[in-house]
């Protein structure tokens, strides 16, 4: 009885795994620090991931060297070349969080493993950014679907009404992006089908385990 609920459970899980609630646009084998425009509507919250192989994390940090926190994983900007104009966010190869609003944080990279992994953000527009009441955008970074972290950029000025440009340091990802915000199943659906239905059967083993030291 228990296996079978078990067994219910995991289609379960990976029917809504494969419910994708954005309209994902989709490059594949972006060249590293190519930058790729696109212009995002101010106040539209929208969300952006990367999808690469632990072996192209590897190679970047090879070619990187010692200056880890100087190449990002993730670059997305409303200027393509001067972080210090407009709103931004930067997640570097050593795992460092930056960017304008005084956002500066270090997170783990460590789930970082195998043939796919997926780094994602939401970019979540304040309700008030239209009408200048609320100029704030919150910022939230998911590895593999796990939330690595939140942050606030409070007090954008006027003159930036929006993000046009992503970057990457890694070679041959493939880049998705689409208007609303994604959940963390939306990011692990975007991983190779293998890849996604074994997150879920570690997800099924733990509850397992959980039963039985019950």
């Amino acid at each position: 009885m228990r296996k079978t609920m078990l067994l219910c459970l995991a289609l379960g899980l990976a029917g809504l795994a494969g419910a994708v609630t954005i309209d994902w646009t989709t490059q594949t084998n972006v060249p590293a620090n190519t930058t790729i425009t696109h212009d995002f509507v101010g106040g539209q919250d929208f969300s952006v991931a990367f999808v690469f192989s632990e072996s192209a994390f590897d190679a970047a940090v090879e070619r990187a060297g010692g200056s880890l926190g100087s190449y990002n994983i993730l670059y997305l900007a409303y200027n393509s070349n001067n972080t210090q104009n407009g709103p931004n966010l930067r997640v570097a190869l050593s795992g460092k969080v930056n960017g304008n609003g005084n956002i500066g944080a270090n997170v783990s990279l460590a789930g970082i493993d195998g043939d796919a992994n997926v780094l994602g953000v939401t970019v979540d527009f304040a309700d008030g950014w239209g009408d200048g009441t609320a100029r704030a955008i919150t910022y939230t970074l998911y590895l593999n679907g796990e939330t690595l972290g939140s942050w606030t950029h409070s007090n954008v000025g006027t003159g930036y009404d929006g993000f046009h440009h992503i970057r990457t340091y890694l070679e041959g990802t493939t880049l998705h992006y689409g208007d609303g915000l994604a959940s963390g199943s939306d990011f692990t659906a975007l991983l190779p089908e293998p890849t996604a239905l074994a997150l879920l059967a570690l997800g099924v083993a733990g509850l397992a385990l959980r039963r039985r030291a019950a």
